[in-house]
């Protein structure tokens, strides 16, 4: 396959906003406004159900996106306490309380995110300016707006430090209440839909070792970016998730399904990758987004590293597929198989951290189903520990992929 599995899955299915047929599932990127300064990209955005626009936006831009795009949902983006350090210096001089400081007085900033000083969450007044600027942005043309960098606790380990309020150093549970306040303020100074994404929601894991203090953060937004899905974003091309861990990916979709929230499943390669390794990660993600996706709802992202990630028609597997009819169940001792109106769709990970060693054979399989050929493209075919099948009703079923041990 190409670098670029998933991304146009739904278009047999109703995905692109101008067809008249249901959306089962979309697709996700996030966009920089830098990056949109051409005809072609703007076009290659465009073909994302959903995008989250980060930089400068303009109504110039948002307008065009949605013409070249009937339905596209366009999300304003912002860090919840994050400052550019020219902002947090102009705001150091009118409002210095704003500034999130350690217990010298330092300014505190994120460990890895170059320019950004933090600002106090727990400061309602921030909150307030903050939430005011957002709704502007959302004015401006979008449809909602996507809030990063919130928190169910303060991630101590990604800044320099705790911050520290007149002589006390700030709570888990302040900075958790700080951010719930601010998906509150936004939805109603906006009236548009608020995304949430941070600490407490990136993964399954992440969410099931503080779920009560997570919990407050989701049900005050209307939709949540798993972050993480499937695997960390610096991971190795060829590391993939303990069966554990992935199974907590795969219940939390499903949680945030069960409770009607938008859901946007975003799995992530920051490191360097093969094109056969990208597919392979792709295809991974894929189908695990499709055994928990909730219909109707659910976004599926993959970030292949480039500024606007790649959109192909090749996973004709995933579009074939249709509409689930049934929640996973169990396939064995290490897999989950899901029903859909086309066949079914089995997905297996070992115990056991994987670490790719060459790269996977390739061969060109011919899907049929209903007696006639649905697809023909290349394939993954290995021995490892991951696998994706899936079994088109009335015709022949091939294994979609095998990583390599």
């Amino acid at each position: 396959m190409t670098a670029a599995v998933a991304m146009t899955a739904l278009q047999s299915v109703g995905a692109r906003g101008a067809t008249s047929e249901a959306a089962v599932w979309g697709t996700f990127a996030h966009v920089a406004t830098g990056d949109l300064g051409t005809n072609e990209a703007r076009q290659a955005a465009a073909r994302y159900d959903t995008l989250a626009v980060r930089g400068a936006i303009t109504a110039a831009l948002l307008s065009d996106l949605h013409q070249r795009h009937a339905g596209i949902t366009l999300l304003a983006y912002e860090k919840a306490a994050g400052l550019s350090n020219a902002e947090a210096n102009t705001l150091a001089s009118t409002h210095p309380d704003w500034i999130a400081r350690d217990s010298s007085g330092q300014a505190i900033h994120p460990q890895n995110i170059p320019d950004t000083t933090l600002a106090d969450l727990t400061n309602a007044d921030f909150r307030a300016w903050q939430s005011d600027k957002m709704a502007a942005e959302v004015a401006l043309g979008a449809d909602g707006a996507f809030i990063d960098t919130l928190g169910a606790y303060f991630p101590s380990d990604f800044y320099t430090a705790r911050p520290v309020v007149n002589g006390t150093a700030v709570t888990d549970a302040a900075w958790r209440d700080g951010s719930a306040d601010l998906i509150r303020r936004v939805k109603a100074a906006s009236g548009r839909m608020v995304v949430a994404n941070g600490f407490g929601l990136g993964s399954g894991a992440a969410y099931y070792a503080a779920a009560a203090d997570a919990d407050v953060l989701i049900d005050a937004a209307d939709g949540v970016q798993v972050e993480n899905f499937t695997r960390p974003a610096n991971a190795p091309a060829g590391a993939y998730r303990t069966a554990d861990q992935w199974d907590k990916d795969l219940a939390f979709v499903e949680l945030l399904g069960a409770r009607a929230k938008t859901t946007l499943a975003y799995t992530k390669v920051k490191t360097t990758a093969t094109a056969a390794e990208l597919s392979s990660l792709r295809d991974y993600a894929l189908g695990s987004f499709l055994l928990s996706f909730a219909p109707g709802r659910s976004y599926f992202g993959f970030d292949d590293g480039n500024a606007i990630p790649a959109v192909t028609s090749d996973a004709t597997w995933a579009r074939g597929l249709g509409a689930p009819n049934a929640a996973r169940v169990r396939s064995g001792t290490d897999g989950w198989t899901r029903p859909f109106q086309n066949g079914q769709l089995t997905v297996r990970v070992a115990s056991a951290p994987v670490v790719g060693g060459g790269a996977p054979s390739r061969q060109t399989a011919t899907f049929t189903g209903t007696g006639s050929a649905r697809s023909t493209y290349p394939i993954t075919i290995g021995a490892g520990p991951v696998t994706v099948t899936a079994t088109f009703t009335g015709g022949s079923y091939k294994t979609l992929m095998v990583f390599d041990g």
